[in-house]
Order: structure tokens, then sequence, then C-alpha cells
């Protein structure tokens, strides 16, 4: 067998080329070259030639080495080794604990914050790892190098044990922590994990924004606010409250430090405000609407429900006003610049109610003297059953004297500074101090009156009805003068004269003895109140029994009540008397009475509804044996409340 000279590959006798490496078999070529040239050699030199020939064929094979394919195999194999080898080392050298103390360590030295909140982890998602939020952790260990020096220390003893298997595969103490993330590869691999913190930031009044190094973190709603804030990188902080509106920015920061992931730090941020405190005069606790105004804003405060409202400078600059929705309309105190902590509210210092209040009572002054001097209790608008029954006395007193009385009236002048309004007893009062510009006598009839100046003053008050929505004249009495000097004078056009008319009005009094007058003017306020009351009970009842021992069977006034509460009880309309007062009187005959009277209702039709009406009624009585009946309804009208 033939062996290649190149790669030492086996070859057959008829091969040319070598099939492993291609090498042509020049050997055998050169055999027969050889025979070729030496034909006429000698026979010896020919068997030496060829002896040599053979042998040359016939030695052994020559050494096999590699193949290209084998040495590239061999060669990739030393590659895989060595970049496995490689692989391995980088692989333990990028998963070393180690390293990454050294890069964050690194970090911290060239205060890179975007490179240190990149080796950072938390496991709280919602703590913000970023180059801004963790300038407070590089402040902190800035101003604190001990505590920097601890913490790497800490992170390296932690590194060491990792790289001897001695770190525990529970979450290490501390604000920052190495601890195990994963593998990669047949590696551990290993994480920053920095602890969050939390601010428990409080604050005294409403409204308030709550800052984080600049970032709001909550708004309080009122005036003990607490709120928890977080979670944060720990750090150095500025934690800021501002209060800002249209009249105030009071402003309060605090620079602090939060590092123990464990305690929240609690921060007051007070602000340094005022409040303003008010008194309205009304005692009792009031159920009305209102609101304030600062600085001529409104503002949605009721100042009948709290006293008080801030905070606010104290130096002037903001100036408060009340308002309120009262009964009789919407009425705004005077407005007061806010200079101390505690004001005074006068709801009467407003002009609209000043001139309500002057206009009613010069009103009053006229139809006072009208009724005086007539006896005749309609000309009143406005006044309450006590005041009626108290003029009807004086009037009763003077009707069995012999006296008359004339007087010129010209005004009246009131003391503004004086008002007041308050809430009592369940009813709105109103008072005033004033002195009626008046000339007056009271003299024998017959004789010529002196008029003389009136020296007097009186305090009245009023009473507001909410029934007839209206204020009512309560009572007169004798005042020492005037309160204050803000005077203001009310001049008729031109003086007006009064002079009585008892006598033309009751020229039968003369034959009746003056007990059975002043009884028959006191009765008839009773006996309207008993006749109205029994009336309404007999229409509720639909029983005429209850009303008919009051009224006249002789009178028209009999059959139409009866047949009025028959066709009422039908329609199933009820009644409720609120209020009856005699308003004027006159006597016609011995027996027979004139008397005027005011009424109010209410009245609750068959579906329920109901509605306040009031009515003034002429009513014709009759005196039998001492007692009074109605003889006659003569006139009654609507009239508006």
């Amino acid at each position: 067998m033939r062996y290649c000279r190149e790669c030492g590959t086996g070859l057959s006798d008829q091969a040319k080329f070598c099939r492993e490496c291609g090498t042509g078999t020049d050997t055998q070529a050169g055999i027969e070259a050889l025979e070729a040239r030496n034909v006429q050699a000698s026979e010896g030199e020919q068997e030496a030639q060829y002896a040599r020939a053979e042998v040359a064929s016939a030695s052994p094979a020559p050494a096999k080495g590699l193949s290209r394919k084998q040495k590239w195999f061999a060669g990739l194999a030393v590659l895989l080794v060595v970049l496995l080898f490689g692989t391995y080392k980088a692989g333990e050298y990028y998963a070393s604990p180690e390293r990454l103390v050294t890069r964050f360590e690194k970090a911290l030295a060239s205060e890179d914050a975007a490179q240190t909140a990149d080796l950072l982890t938390s496991k709280d998602p919602k703590l913000v790892l970023d180059e801004k939020s963790i300038t407070a952790l590089m402040a902190y260990l800035k101003q604190h190098p001990e505590e920097q020096d601890f913490l790497l220390s800490g992170l390296k003893e932690q590194a060491e044990a990792a790289k001897n298997k001695e770190m525990s595969v529970e979450p290490l103490d501390g604000i920052l922590n190495l601890e195990k993330d994963g593998k990669m590869l047949m590696f551990d691999t290993y994480r920053l994990d920095l602890e969050p913190v939390y601010f428990k930031l409080q604050t005294n009044f409403a409204d308030t924004v709550l800052t984080v190094n600049g970032k709001q973190a909550a708004v309080s709603d009122n005036a003990n606010f607490e709120v928890e804030a977080g979670p944060y990188v720990p750090g150095v902080y500025t934690v800021g409250a501002q209060l800002k509106n249209d009249y105030i920015n009071l402003n309060e920061t605090v620079e602090t430090e939060v590092w123990e992931p464990d305690r929240t730090r609690t921060v007051d941020l007070e602000l340094d405000g005022e409040m303003v405190v008010w008194d309205t005069g009304f005692r009792e606790e009031l159920e009305l609407e209102g609101r304030i105004y600062i600085n001529g804003k409104k503002i949605d405060v009721n100042p009948f429900e709290t006293d008080r409202f801030g905070p606010v400078p104290l130096d002037g600059s903001v100036k408060l006003t009340l308002e309120g929705d009262f009964p009789w309309g919407t009425m705004k105190s005077g407005e007061q610049a806010i200079d101390e902590d505690y004001l005074v509210f006068d709801f009467t210092r407003q002009q609209e109610f000043q001139e309500m209040m002057i206009t009613r009572l010069s009103q009053h002054a006229k139809e006072n003297m009208e009724a005086f001097v007539t006896g005749d209790m309609t000309k009143y608008s406005g006044v309450t059953k006590d005041y009626t029954d108290a003029m009807l006395e004086v009037i009763a007193q003077f009707v069995n004297s012999d006296y008359a009385y004339t007087s010129k009236y010209s005004g009246t002048i009131f003391d503004i500074g004086s008002f007041r309004l308050v809430f009592e007893e369940g009813e709105w009062r109103a008072a005033v101090v004033l002195q009626p510009m008046l000339e007056a006598a009271s003299y024998p009839e017959g004789e010529t009156p002196q008029l003389e100046v009136q020296d007097n003053y009186s305090r009245t008050i009023l009473v507001y009805s909410e029934k007839l929505n209206k204020w009512l004249i309560a009572s007169d009495s004798t005042a020492w003068g005037f309160e204050t000097d803000q005077l203001e004078e009310v001049r008729e056009p031109s003086p007006i004269l009064y002079k009585s008319q008892w006598k033309s009005n009751s020229e039968v009094l003369q034959d009746t003895d003056a007990e059975d007058t002043a009884v028959t003017l006191t009765t008839l306020q009773s006996f309207m109140k008993e006749y109205t009351e029994s009336y309404v009970e007999a229409v509720n009842s639909g029983k005429f029994d209850k009303v008919k021992t009051l009224l006249d069977p002789s009178g028209p006034a009999y059959q139409e009540t009866s047949d009025y509460i028959q066709y009422l009880n039908k329609k199933g309309i009820t009644e409720k008397v609120l209020q009856v007062e005699v308003r004027g009187f006159r006597q016609k005959t011995s027996n027979t009475y004139e008397v005027t009277t005011s009424e109010v209702y209410d009245i609750k039709q068959q579906d329920g509804s109901t509605q306040t009406k009031a009515f003034e009624s002429a009513y014709l009585l009759t005196a039998k044996n001492g007692e009074l009946q109605v003889y006659q309804l003569e006139e009654t009208k609507e009239i508006q409340q």
C-alpha cells in the first residue's frame, strides 16, 4: 500500500491524488519516469534502481500529522475554554457585591446623583429614586461624613459576608442594606435596598398648602390638620406651609433631617396668624343664614353659626362686614377695620334699617295722637294688643274726667346711636330713644288751652311680627334723655294740631256712670277674643252651639253665622285664630256698640294647604243685662300682612 507523502493517508495503487488532502501521488510517476530514462542501463544498475524504488515504495508510512480541520477544532476548543474561564471571571466580577459597594462609594465621592440613584432600589414601589430625589440623601451624608463612613463600612461588611456565603437571607437592619436580588447564571446578584421615610405634617389653619422640598404634599381642610406624607428618600428636607389669599400671605419653613426608617418625623408648621372674633349682641342662638365680607369680597362663612375667622393681619389692612338674612330682609353691619382680635358689630348701624325705623316711628307718632284724641284704635297701622289696651285705659281716664286735651306736633328727634336690636324670648325687638317735638295742654272742658313745650323723652320698643310681616309698636316708657350725640331730627312740613274728641264721640256716656263706662271699655277686648275663639271652635267642629250664646238671636249675624259654619264644614275648611285686637269702638246707643277689630287666622283647606290671612272687621254689639252679644257683622275685608 502506498501512503500520501503530505498527510500519510493510505493510497490505492491507481490513486493519482490523496482523497484527504488532494496532494498528487508523484512517487509512482517518478518510478515510471526513471524506468523510461534508464532502459539502456546495465542490468545491474537497473536492479539497483529497482531495488531502491522498491525500498522507497515499500518503506513504512511517515508519522501522521493533524489536519486543518482538526487543528481548527482544537483551536476552537482552546478558545472556548479561555472564553468560559473569562466569562466566569467576568460574571464573578460583575456580580460581585464588593463591586456594587465600590461603585456606590465612588458615586458618592464624585457627587454623581444620577449614578447614585441608578445604583439604589427600594421595596416600596411608591418611592421615587431619581437624580432629584436622591439629593436629599447625598446632602445628609455630606453634612454627616461620619454617617457616610459608617454606612459604607456596614455595606462592605455585608459584601464580605456575602462573598463568604455568610450573608443572611433576611433583610438587615439599617437605612441601606445589601440584599440578594437573584441569580445571573451561576452567580448570586445583589442590590442596594433603600428604606423610605415619612413625615407627619401638622398645621393650624385650613386651606394651608404643605410642601416637602417645594413640592405640594397636602392641603389642610381644618384648623387642627395632620397628615402623613411620604414615602421619601432619607435625608435633608425643607418642609413648608403657606396660606395665601387676597388678604394674607403666611409662610413657615422648617429645615429637618429624617434618617431613621422606623420613626415618622413630626413637623409642626404652625402659622403665625390671628383669628378675629366678633360679637353680634344676639345672646340667643339664631337660625339665620348669613355671610361675611372681607375687603368687600363675599366669603361663605355664616356669622351666626361661628363667631371667628382667620387668620388675618391685625394692622387694619383688612376690613370685615357681617351680613344676615333677617325675617324683615337682608341687613349688613357696618364695615370695620380689623386692628384687634375682638370686634363688636351692631346691625342697627345700617342706614337702611335706621331709615326704616325712623319712617315707621314718625308715622306712629301721628297715628298715636290721632288714636288718643279720637279714641279710635283703627288709626294705628301696627301696634300690639298690649299697646292698644294701655291706650284704651288712658282714654278711659280722660273720658271719665272733665278735661280735654290739645297738642301741636312738629316732628321727632331720634337718638340714632341708641338703636338696639336683640332677639329675646323667641322674638325680635328693637329699641330707640326719641323726643317728640310737642306742645300740649290738658285743661278743663270749655277753657282755652295754653300749650307748653313738652320736654319728654321716650324709649320706644318695637317687636317684629312674622305673621303680619311688619314691626309693631310694643311700648313707650320714660327715658331720662338722649344716650348719644348722634341725633337726627325729622320735622313735619307744618305743625299738626290735635284736639280731643272724646265728648263728641261719646255723647251717650253723659247718661252713664263712670264705673259702667270703664267696664265697657275694658270688656270689649275680652269679649271679642272670646267670640272669635268660640267661632273658630264652632267652625272646626261643625257645631253652631259652640258660639250661638254669643250671638244676638234677633240680629242677622245669628243665622248668617250658622249658615257659614255649615258651609265651611262641608268644604272641610278649618281655622285657627292667631290674633284679635280691638282697633276702635264707638257707643251708638245706650246698649249698642260699634267695634272695629283686626284679626289674623290660619285657614287650612281640605287638601292640607294652609294660608295665613288678616282681616279688618266692623261689628255691631248689643248689651243686654250686662252681657255683650254680636248683633251684626257690618263689614269685613282682607288686608295685606
